[in-house]
C-alpha cells in the first residue's frame, strides 16, 4: 500500500503510475521507456540498448505485451525467415489501457471496502449475540 500511496503524492510521475497499475519492475520500465524513445526495435536492439541478456529482454517484452502497453509485429526476411519488432502503443491507446487498469483497480478497492463493511457488521452481530 505504501507503493500505491506514492500515486497520491504531488510529484508522482508516469513511472509511479505504470509501476503500480501494472506491477512493473524498474527493469520492465527501463525497456518500456527505451521503446517509448525509439521504436520499433528487435529483441537484439533492445538488448544492446539496455545491456541485458536477450532472454531477459524477451521475458520482459512478453510481460509488457501481455499488459497491452506494447505490441509485436512480425517482419519477413526476403531470403526466408522472419523476426519480431516491438513498439509502444499509440498515445490514445496507451491512455485507454491505463484508464481501464485504473478503473479495474478502483472497482476492486470498492469491492474490498464493501466486504470489509460486511465483515465488520457480522463481527459486531457475533459479538453482540455472544454477550447476552
Amino acid at each position: 500500500m505504501a507503493e500505491l500511496s506514492r500515486l497520491m503524492r504531488k510529484g508522482a510521475c508516469c513511472h509511479d503510475l505504470l509501476s503500480n497499475l501494472f506491477e512493473l519492475s524498474d527493469s520492465d520500465l527501463e525497456l518500456f521507456f527505451i521503446l517509448l524513445n525509439k521504436s520499433p526495435l528487435t529483441v537484439d536492439e533492445i538488448s544492446d540498448a539496455c545491456g541485458r541478456h536477450r532472454s531477459t529482454v524477451f521475458r520482459i517484452l512478453q510481460k509488457l505485451e501481455a499488459s497491452g502497453l506494447i505490441y509485436r509485429e512480425t517482419a519477413n526476411i526476403r531470403e526466408g525467415g522472419y523476426y519480431h519488432e516491438y513498439s509502444i502503443q499509440e498515445a490514445p491507446e496507451l491512455q485507454k489501457i491505463v484508464q481501464e487498469r485504473a478503473d479495474d483497480l478502483i472497482e476492486s478497492i470498492k469491492r474490498r471496502i464493501q466486504e470489509f463493511s460486511e465483515d465488520i457488521k457480522r463481527s459486531s452481530a457475533d459479538t453482540s449475540s455472544g454477550q447476552r
